[in-house]
């Protein structure tokens, strides 16, 4: 997979700037996605990384997860990703609505599913989300190998969208999820990626501890109790008033215009 390099242009922070307006009419373009890209490394899933509480360290738990299953063969290549997408299982996209000095970024995961607007501003002819917003945001993750695409809502989000010159946009996309509901749609994810092709998948059935002396695949409760779940998926940044425990991610995805769409202006 590529892996997409962007200039942060955005510094980390651990609350949004408020006194920012939220565009939500005007000038709109909307963008699909057409292209994900992750970790095959922790090199490349710091680089798809931000600190996002401001600790002075690279935060993408999610992404680490990524990467080590990569190493096992589990995550889909790029050919695999594109064919995904093709076959309309991630019908995903972004809208951007534009002002003179503020843009407002919506990432949909299906059409219609009405995702929150993110406030930003328009930066190097791209744009920019405000740092780590509190937003209800799902994304729709074509990432195991043998499995459906796998929804994850994240709670915080923030972007950075850099144009291609082609008339889409590299984007990258921060942010945080709950562990409960994290781990929960990973175990889905690769109890069903075991199912659809056991022998393929031998490395996952044992790190989930789920061979017992009948030579059964793994439960949902052996992969929620599994050590490697809780490790994989163990929260890594705190946040909000409460302090609430958050697991980290950073992706990267390519977006572009469909031909029915008009052009932003």
């Amino acid at each position: 997979m590529r892996l997409l390099v962007l200039v942060p242009i955005l510094a980390a922070c651990t609350a949004a700037d408020t006194e920012i307006a939220t565009p939500d009419s005007g000038a709109t373009q909307r963008f699909v996605i057409d292209d994900f890209t992750f970790p095959t490394s922790e090199d490349e899933a710091t680089a798809l990384g931000s600190d996002l509480d401001g600790d002075g360290f690279v935060d993408n738990e999610i992404g680490m997860a990524i990467s080590a299953l990569s190493t096992e063969a589990d995550i889909r290549d790029d050919t695999s990703i594109r064919a995904l997408i093709g076959s309309g299982q991630v019908p995903s996209s972004i809208e951007i609505f534009g002002s003179d000095d503020v843009v407002g970024v919506r990432y949909d995961a299906t059409q219609g599913s009405g995702g929150t607007v993110l406030r930003g501003s328009p930066v190097d002819g791209g744009f920019a989300t405000v740092a780590l917003q509190r937003a209800e945001t799902t994304l729709l993750l074509p990432a195991l190998v043998d499995a459906d695409p796998t929804p994850l809502v994240l709670d915080y989000v923030q972007m950075q969208l850099a144009p291609t010159g082609s008339g889409g946009y590299d984007v990258r996309v921060q942010g945080l999820v709950e562990p409960v509901p994290a781990a929960n749609a990973v175990c889905i994810g690769l109890l069903q990626m075991i199912a659809n092709n056991p022998a393929a998948h031998a490395g996952v059935i044992e790190i989930l501890d789920g061979l017992g002396s009948d030579n059964e695949p793994p439960t949902m409760a052996q992969c929620l109790k599994s050590s490697a779940i809780e490790s994989l998926l163990a929260p890594d940044v705190e946040q909000g008033s409460d302090r609430a425990a958050f697991v980290s991610i950073g992706i990267a995805l390519h977006v572009f215009t469909p031909r029915n769409v008009p052009p932003f202006e």
